[in-house]
């Protein structure tokens, strides 16, 4: 695998170790899984890592809580904040990881209600990806990127930055360079 494919990999694992917000359906008084001790009692919510939380929900266990910020018009709020400014608008590290959690299980209910939310968040958060990319390209190309916007990159648009980066200072080393092409000929 390549290092692009492993770095994307962690950022995938980072996420599924995140603890997210359930209500138990049902009592499990102690569930021992993986090192972790884990105690649900039915009706009092709790945060637990994600792929936990994937396997007792498919269990009927507990319900996932999906985050307020997930929502099309929490999600249209960042896209019209990020038209607003110059520069990054602060978001969530794992917003994307979250968003695209989410347009994955409104995919899977299938229901018309399901439809209606996944077709608003996914156009508003590929508005978004645009609005950000954008930015992160021309911070990239500038060179230039202050602590306040570094801050304001979620992990993946920090390795899409430096990577990208790195590429035009390559290039730029190399922009009208002759090749040696032809010189023994």
């Amino acid at each position: 695998m390549s290092e692009l494919g492993l770095d994307l990999t962690r950022l995938v694992y980072e996420f599924e170790e995140e603890n997210i917000q359930v209500l138990p359906l049902k009592d499990y008084p102690e569930l021992r899984l993986d090192g972790l001790e884990i105690r649900l009692i039915k009706g009092q919510e709790t945060k637990i890592p994600l792929w936990v939380a994937e396997i007792l929900a498919n269990e009927n266990y507990v319900k996932i809580l999906i985050d307020d910020s997930l929502s099309p018009r929490s999600l249209k709020q960042l896209v019209h904040q990020e038209n607003e400014t110059r520069s990054l608008s602060p978001v969530d590290s794992l917003l994307y990881r979250r968003v695209r959690k989410y347009i994955e299980d409104l995919h899977n209910k299938g229901t018309s209600g399901a439809y209606r939310k996944l077709t608003s968040i996914e156009g508003s958060f590929n508005t978004l990806l645009r609005l950000r990319f954008r930015k992160i390209i021309n911070y990239a190309t500038s060179g230039k990127l202050d602590s306040k916007d570094r801050n304001s990159l979620t992990e993946e648009e920090q390795w899409l930055f430096d990577n990208l980066h790195n590429l035009f200072e390559i290039y730029q080393k190399n922009a009208g360079t002759p090749s040696n092409k032809g010189e023994n000929e």
